[in-house]
């Protein structure tokens, strides 16, 4: 079933020419693109230490998890099971180690999530919705993240679910 479906993202992928390849080639490095890292420092040292303490915890909890859990598992990545699937060459070099569960989906819920519950929680806490367009643009942020690992496929469905739910229960 999730060679299938990885099949299918693939042809449509390759239907789709290389500008949507690139989008989400892009897109897909979010959680570790600098301009990310910068932006949860700055969170950290210009306006709240508290926040960016609970986001680059949930981010190092999470990663040190994901990382136990693939070393348990030792699933390998769906090109290795199928040689059917190809992943673009840009991608494919970045996606080293095991496949199970999904780091790049796991980070950026960690990060992401952790960043949105934090304003969600601000934004209850004054009772008002200053932030409810950042939340819906972190929330957006992690589907499309976690939709590109299967879209350039370098993921199976259970990979990015796995990573997405870690992200969500540690320690949101």
């Amino acid at each position: 079933m999730d060679i299938k479906y990885l099949l299918w993202l693939q042809d449509l992928r390759q239907k789709a020419g290389p500008a949507v390849e690139n989008f989400f080639s892009i897109f897909t490095d979010i959680p570790f693109c600098p301009a990310s890292i910068i932006f949860l420092c700055a969170i950290y040292w210009c306006i709240e230490k508290r926040m960016g303490f609970f986001i680059l915890f949930s981010q190092s909890a999470g990663n040190f998890i994901n990382n136990f859990i693939k070393n348990c598992f030792c699933v390998y990545r769906p090109w290795i099971r199928d040689s059917r699937i190809t992943p673009p060459e840009k991608v494919k070099s970045g996606a080293t180690g095991y496949s199970f569960p999904s780091g790049h989906s796991q980070n950026v819920t960690n990060e992401y999530g952790a960043l949105a519950y934090a304003l969600f929680r601000k934004d209850k806490s004054q009772n008002k919705h200053t932030w409810t367009w950042a939340v819906v643009v972190c929330a957006l942020t992690i589907l499309l993240v976690a939709f590109s690992r299967n879209f350039l496929s370098v993921h199976t469905p259970q990979d990015v679910i796995v990573g997405v739910s870690e992200g969500l229960l540690i320690p949101n």
